[in-house]
């Protein structure tokens, strides 16, 4: 569990691809069953009570109607997923010899999709540093029992 949820020590390019993978499935399964078991986050009706279609655009007399618990289950999902990738990310730094807070200049240059790319470079193909450093053991290295 700490390899998901704790912000300290390191992690290698697969603990960091697992992070990103599970990050994403918990989002994905939170608006599965957030849309599946309690029903769309927003909805449109018309006046008579009819759903609006696909694409349609409501009118002033139909309503937009806010599903308060399918919010909240998104909500939760999207909060753990996003709190399991920048956890990952942040070790997986460690693991390069950088501090956590290079992850923020990464969100700010992902505007210009600069900071995407460097991500994806930096995190997922990149090797770590060989042996120990400020942040933790070397992560490939086997732990002696």
């Amino acid at each position: 569990m700490s390899l998901l949820f704790s912000f300290f020590g390191r992690v290698g390019r697969g603990g960091w691809w697992l992070g990103v993978l599970v990050g994403l499935l918990l989002m994905v399964a939170a608006a599965a069953l957030a849309y599946f078991l309690i029903g769309p986050p927003i909805a449109g009706f018309h006046a008579d009570g009819t759903p609006l279609g696909l694409g349609d655009q409501p009118g002033p007399t139909d309503k937009v109607v806010v599903n308060a618990g399918s919010m909240a289950v998104l909500g939760v999902g999207y909060l753990l997923g996003l709190w399991v990738s920048v956890a990952t990310t942040v070790k997986r730094l460690h693991d390069r010899g950088k501090s956590g807070w290079w992850y923020l200049l990464m969100l700010v240059l992902s505007v210009i999709i600069v900071g995407s790319i460097w991500m994806l470079v930096e995190c997922g193909i990149l090797e770590g540093q060989n042996g120990p450093n400020k942040y933790g053991s070397d992560p490939r290295v086997p732990v002696a029992a």
